[in-house]
């Protein structure tokens, strides 16, 4: 039987024995999610100011946060927050910083979205690796 090639429509490769079905529009990138990474620490680190104000003789600087984030997880389990997209109803955001977070609620509604599609054994592969890195199943409650 010979083998048919197709488009896969993640990576744009010609490719042999592709999946045919539900696909995500895109898979998890990881500069995005970096940059996500970025937005959910100065959520937290907003909330924690919000919650904690008067009661700190001297606040901790935003990078004394994450460093406590990062290697305290029962400070991180209390404060880390992941909702970057609280930062979207600031208003003291510079116009670089408001694209940036519109750039990232695109990426999420890509993320998000599934439709029919192809999808090869490469980028399936690439997909389920990247998925597990960024949304563990561990993290589920």
């Amino acid at each position: 039987m010979e083998s048919k090639l197709e488009t896969c429509h993640h990576c744009g490769e010609q490719k042999e024995n592709c999946y045919h079905g539900y696909v995500a529009m895109c898979i998890p990138i990881p500069e995005a999610e970096a940059q996500i990474e970025k937005w959910n620490l100065i959520d937290a680190y907003k909330n924690f100011l919000n919650q904690r104000e008067g009661k700190l003789s001297r606040p901790p600087s935003q990078g004394e946060f994450i460093n406590k984030i990062k290697t305290d997880s029962e400070f991180s389990k209390k404060w880390f927050t992941k909702n970057w997209w609280k930062n979207l109803e600031r208003e003291d955001l510079t116009e670089e910083e408001m694209k940036e977070l519109d750039d990232l609620t695109t990426y999420d509604q890509l993320l998000n979205t599934v439709g029919r599609g192809v999808q090869c054994d490469d980028c399936g592969r690439k997909e389920a690796e990247l998925y597990e890195k960024y949304y563990p199943r561990s993290l589920e409650s």
